[in-house]
């Protein structure tokens, strides 16, 4: 049953990330439509992390692209939406809790940002988005709705 309810969860999330991306120019990724030349680079707080209530990954958001690329706030300020982990041994996908929603379309178009050419943006990740935690071991954590490098954090 609990792993019904967490595929529910990612199968919701995913569909609402579906329409959570506004483009200009677009290309495919994992996830849908990223804006053209929106891309992320990925650094842990520390390698290591005591639990993953402490475990933090900073994402610096870069408008490499020659246009403004309108990116969604909201989508990228919740960890469940905007990471992917994976266990490092095994390559199997962790499942996140699901996110909030927006109450209204009025509330979608306030998270909305244009990025102008080389703007950047930081968004800092709180790993606490699993239940329960995740066990000890080494994670594989990349965007899932832009571009990105993928970092290695280890619970110990």
């Amino acid at each position: 049953m609990k792993d019904y309810f967490f595929t529910i969860i990612a199968v919701m999330s995913l569909m609402l990330l579906s329409f959570s991306c506004d483009t200009m120019k677009s290309r495919k990724h994992e996830k849908g439509a990223v804006p053209s030349g929106l891309h992320a680079v990925l650094y842990p707080d520390s390698e290591s992390f005591i639990s993953s209530r402490e475990g933090r990954v900073n994402a610096r958001i870069t408008n490499g692209g020659s246009t403004e690329a309108y990116v969604d706030l909201w989508s990228l300020g919740q960890a469940m939406i905007a990471l992917t982990v994976t266990r490092t041994d095994t390559g199997e996908r962790i499942p996140p809790v699901g996110p909030a929603t927006p109450r209204s379309a009025e509330e979608v178009k306030r998270y909305k940002k244009a990025l102008g050419p080389g703007e950047k943006i930081e968004v800092i990740y709180s790993l606490h988005i699993f239940s329960p935690e995740l066990p000890r071991g080494a994670y594989h954590v990349r965007m899932a709705i832009l571009p990105s490098n993928s970092v290695t954090i280890i619970i110990k």
